[in-house]
């Protein structure tokens, strides 16, 4: 895992994405993986533009021409914002995506933004073997956390 502060603001995060894509870069480092052994990406995704626009931005640095061939979900589209719990919820999802062979869904997808041009698993689970996840966590004031897992 990698955590780090970018603290442009003490609301919205960095609009470039740059923290979150040296923490995502870093979580690769320590686990020893690279962006192509990655199969799912369980996002932050807090459905705001500024969120997700600097989610996605982020992701692309990192996942360079690869960007749009990870699922990427929000589950927090199907329970809402859990504040402090949401990073362990997530980590709850992910761990029964891997045991189901499913992607979770985002829900309530109804427009793409060109600006957020992932593979977000639109409104429906999707049947995918995941051996190697990251979850993302975000928190106001530029908070960044990624935890890498793998399948045993």
């Amino acid at each position: 895992y990698a955590t780090c502060c970018d603290g442009t603001h003490r609301i919205t995060p960095d609009p470039s994405g740059k923290g979150l894509a040296e923490a995502i870069k870093t979580t690769l480092d320590m686990a020893g993986y690279q962006p192509g052994d990655i199969d799912y990406i369980c996002a932050d995704g807090i459905a705001t533009k500024a969120g997700d626009i600097s989610e996605a931005r982020a992701i692309k640095e990192v996942f360079d021409s690869r960007y749009q061939q990870v699922p990427v979900s929000a589950p927090k589209s199907m329970f809402g914002h859990l504040l402090g719990a949401s990073g362990a919820v997530d980590v709850i999802t992910t761990l029964l995506a891997m045991q189901e062979g499913i992607i979770p869904p985002t829900i309530n997808y109804q427009t793409k933004d060109p600006e957020c041009a992932l593979d977000c698993v639109p409104n429906k689970t999707r049947a995918k073997e995941i051996s190697r996840a990251l979850i993302v966590s975000r928190g106001r004031g530029g908070i960044n956390a990624v935890l890498a897992i793998e399948r045993s």
